[in-house]
């Protein structure tokens, strides 16, 4: 049985509302790397670059410029054969809240993969967030077919939303710690989805 949250009093909406939300659990999928999602990104790009704000923050400039059409057609190429590939459908992305742009990577990826995206962005209010979802919703005021494929969220974890939304998803994407990543995978998803985990990770320098 699908769970519902009583109400979404306790949800901040950043991008999308809560009858989007509602409407994922019935959107279909599509092929990785669809035109309209690079068209749509590419578009993102564009304002993101044209943003006095977003030229503050090198790591959103970045994303930006990973965006393009260009360097989106250049990924694309690597994959020689999409036509029977398709997105595994509602992907649940638990952002870190100590990274300010992980939760727009994550986004990004499960669009060009063929996924319908419920994203829980940092609880911290960094200012790349509100520059970042600005864009989104300015781009999605003219691209109200891509509407139904993403929601970005903030809530509290004590609020019980993460169990709900766990419930939901064919795929959830879990970034953070080792005692983050563990608490969450005690949470219960659906017989056939999937858990990705992304601990954190520590570089080592040679002289």
């Amino acid at each position: 049985m699908i769970l519902m949250p009583s109400n979404f009093e306790n949800v901040t909406f950043l991008v999308s509302d809560q009858n989007v939300a509602k409407g994922m659990l019935a959107q279909r999928t599509f092929q990785p790397f669809e035109n309209f999602i690079i068209d749509f990104l590419d578009e993102f790009s564009r304002r993101l670059f044209r943003n006095p704000i977003a030229k503050a923050w090198p790591d959103v400039i970045t994303l930006a410029f990973w965006c393009r059409k260009k360097a989106l057609l250049k990924e694309k190429s690597a994959y020689p054969d999409l036509s029977r590939r398709t997105g595994r459908g509602l992907a649940f992305h638990i952002a870190p809240s100590n990274v300010a742009t992980n939760f727009a990577w994550s986004l990004v990826a499960g669009l060009l993969s063929g996924n319908c995206n419920l994203v829980r962005v940092p609880s911290r209010s960094f200012p790349q967030v509100s520059v970042i979802c600005e864009e989104l919703n300015n781009v999605l005021r003219n691209c109200p077919d891509i509407v139904p494929y993403l929601c970005l969220v903030r809530y509290a974890r004590e609020s019980g939303l993460t169990d709900i939304f766990s419930g939901w998803c064919d795929t959830r994407l879990i970034w953070g710690g080792d005692e983050t990543i563990s608490a969450v995978r005690k949470l219960p998803i659906p017989s056939r989805s999937l858990d990705l985990a992304f601990a954190k990770r520590h570089s080592l320098v040679h002289d």
